[in-house]
């Protein structure tokens, strides 16, 4: 099987994880990172340039990722991912072989499920997010596009979590509870009423 090249968008600690992740696949060649601060690259990542190289780069790949985190800020992530989208690059989403996955979750461009995650029937994944390591979605339940589920949240049954939202670790949100757009979730809250 043919690897397909792709890019990868920051080279710090999260890109690290998305590489372990991307390279799990089989699917992808990562031919290199582009880093705004080559200076704070301490992974040893091939840099091929700065975010301001995406069209010379994108004319030999089309393939991108964002390997960006987010925990108090979405913005970084969402403007990436704009970016990609206007200039007509692709954005695969990353599933780990590590991951079970119900066979009617939808799940969006962008987003990436890490080592361990439990995602249950009927769930939706946006675009653009992060499920962390170890998380479970149970059924039916709706995360929006640009959300971070940080490592080992459970979400029950029936929430809806809004766009641009953040988990923190450890957090348990109950049955059918609604979050709306732009919250930051701390570690290890129990949210026992709609946010």
């Amino acid at each position: 099987m043919n690897l397909k090249d792709i890019v990868i968008i920051g080279a710090g600690g999260h890109s690290k994880a998305c590489t372990n992740i991307i390279e799990l696949t089989k699917k992808y060649n990562i031919i290199g990172y582009l880093c705004n601060k080559p200076e704070n690259n301490d992974n040893n990542f091939k840099i091929l340039g700065t975010d301001n190289d995406i069209d010379k780069i994108s004319k030999k790949c089309k393939h991108f990722f964002i390997g960006i985190g987010q925990i108090k800020d979405w913005k970084k992530r969402f403007r990436f991912f704009k970016i990609l989208k206007e200039k007509k690059l692709l954005i695969p989403k990353i599933l780990s072989p590590n991951a079970i996955i119900s066979k009617d979750v939808k799940i969006g461009e962008g987003t990436i499920i890490m080592n361990g995650v439990i995602v249950n029937s009927g769930a939706v994944i946006g675009n653009n997010c992060i499920i962390n390591t170890g998380v479970i979605i149970e059924h039916d339940t709706i995360i929006s596009d640009h959300c971070h589920i940080a490592p080992g949240v459970t979400i029950c049954g029936n929430v809806f979590i809004d766009s641009k939202t953040f988990i923190g670790s450890g957090s348990i949100v109950n049955n059918n509870i609604n979050i709306k757009k732009n919250k930051i979730i701390r570690s290890g809250s129990t949210v026992s009423k709609d946010s």
